[in-house]
């Protein structure tokens, strides 16, 4: 499976957030403020993989891990980050789900939603930051899992296994526009020999004490084979204080 089809089957789940952060990053712009750069971040997590296996070693695939998550309430939505990896050598999860529970006080169930990624490779650890709707009402907990179909487990060993080189993040700068909405830019590397039409990259939003506090992502476009490319990535408006913020990247 080609990753133009692996792209197209995917980004229609995230049109309407795309469009947004367009509007609200071309509204910035129009502004006489340039982007201010606040903080640099010098070290981006690896999104290690493992590019093949032998699928015997497991007879079946263990679940996902949730390595991190967080979430704040911003604009009376959830502005969240969620970090998972993928422990199987020799299988890979395609399209891996992101099942989000909104609860109020007394735990009573006010949302759930989903966001589906594209692929977690055999190995890999993957990011992503987004928005969701507690339908008006304010949550006093979130709680997120994660779920893959068993019919979307694919063996290494399967010709449909297409794995990739990890992209390498560097170059991470953390600004606000004059919205106050986070910016953060940086370069991005193929160092695969395919090409891609489109790469997801995740901003993941952490606070003093390392906790995740928010999350946001953005694309960038035909990255071609072994090429590098500036990317900048924004959320959706004001988020909640931060210290740092890990980039993640990936095939889209």
């Amino acid at each position: 499976m080609s990753a133009t089809t692996w792209g197209a089957m995917r980004r229609h789940r995230v049109l309407l957030t795309a469009a947004v952060l367009f509007v609200l990053v071309g509204a910035a712009g129009c502004g006489s403020k340039a982007v201010v750069v606040y903080k640099t971040v010098t070290a981006s997590p690896q999104a290690s993989s493992s590019t093949g296996g032998n699928a015997t070693a497991e007879s079946s695939p263990e679940d996902l891990r949730l390595v991190e998550s967080g979430w704040a309430l911003a604009y009376g939505y959830v502005e969240y980050g969620v970090v998972l990896r993928n422990p199987n050598t020799a299988f890979a999860a395609v399209f891996p789900t992101i099942d989000i529970e909104m609860l109020g006080k007394g735990g009573q169930l006010i949302a759930v939603t989903d966001q589906v990624l594209n692929m977690a490779m055999a190995g890999q650890t993957i990011a992503w930051g987004g928005q969701a709707d507690p339908n008006g009402k304010k949550p006093a907990k979130v709680n997120f899992s994660l779920s893959v179909r068993e019919s979307n487990w694919l063996s290494s060993d399967s010709p449909d296994y297409e794995p990739y080189e990890p992209f390498k993040i560097s170059g991470v700068n953390v600004g606000k526009d004059s919205l106050g909405s986070v910016v953060v830019t940086g370069r991005i590397k193929n160092p695969s020999s395919d090409s891609f039409e489109s790469v997801a990259v995740s901003a993941i939003l952490k606070g003093a004490s390392g906790r995740v506090v928010a999350g946001f992502t953005g694309y960038v476009d035909n990255l071609g084979a072994h090429a590098s490319k500036s990317f900048q990535v924004s959320s959706l408006g004001q988020l909640p204080a931060f210290k740092s913020v890990d980039v993640y990247a990936e095939r889209w």
